[in-house]
């Protein structure tokens, strides 16, 4: 069997003019980074969002551009007026996560198994079976279950979620704390003093892995009463 070419792909040029150019380079931005014995350079093309100069990152690899250029895209990589002695191409965010995941390198991989866990639990929340993963992949899902807009209310909710529970947990040691310096129910968080507020930090940071643990465990254990208990018993 023949194996399939891949077409070499062609690199996109920035498209500022000489004066822009040269304008933009007294006020250019670049951080250099250390990987595996490698310096990395990147550049702020926009407020925000690094590119890294494409033969820093394929000297790391230990590819050549040409070899690195494979595994992207055209929108991956750009020429860019930089002041640099190399070429100037760069490429993307997206492109290095593509260019790791295509390396071979063993934290990549890890990061891979990591990415693939949670894709497998993404599956679940969107109630699609083992045999229907493929359908995730499918140009036509979309509506009601639109990958993007169901992967960031997904991201939302259990944002909000979490908030929630951290909320409930700072409840918990803030009425504990209170009931230790004598106040009784119904607890009102505004009578906290700075001093209490020291004192409840450890029991906060101790409620919230109980309810990590009483979740995760399913424990069903009740958490308010057991942290209370410890923290305030009732008087005899």
């Amino acid at each position: 069997m023949r194996a399939p070419t891949r077409q070499k792909k062609h690199l996109h040029r920035g498209s500022l003019n000489s004066a822009s150019q040269e304008e933009r380079n007294k006020h250019l931005e670049i951080k250099s980074v250390k990987w595996k014995g490698h310096k990395i350079r990147f550049f702020e093309k926009e407020p925000g969002e690094w590119w890294a100069l494409l033969n820093d990152i394929a000297k790391a690899l230990q590819q050549s551009p040409w070899q690195v250029c494979q595994n992207l895209t055209n929108g991956d990589v750009l020429t860019e007026p930089l002041d640099s002695e190399d070429d100037n191409h760069v490429v993307s965010e997206a492109g290095i996560f593509k260019l790791m995941f295509a390396s071979g390198n063993a934290k990549a991989e890890d990061f891979i198994e990591w990415m693939c866990g949670n894709l497998c639990t993404l599956r679940m929340d969107l109630a699609l079976e083992g045999f229907q993963v493929l359908s995730m992949f499918d140009p036509k899902w979309n509506g009601a279950r639109n990958f993007d807009n169901f992967v960031r209310g997904l991201v939302d909710g259990r944002n909000k979620a979490l908030q929630a529970e951290l909320n409930k947990a700072m409840r918990i040691a803030s009425e504990a704390v209170l009931a230790m310096y004598g106040y009784s129910e119904p607890f009102d968080e505004d009578d906290l003093t700075l001093e209490m507020c020291v004192k409840r930090e450890p029991i906060y940071a101790e409620t919230v892995n109980l309810m990590e643990a009483n979740k995760n465990f399913n424990l069903n254990l009740p958490v308010k009463e057991l942290i209370h208990g410890k923290y305030a018993p009732p008087r005899t």
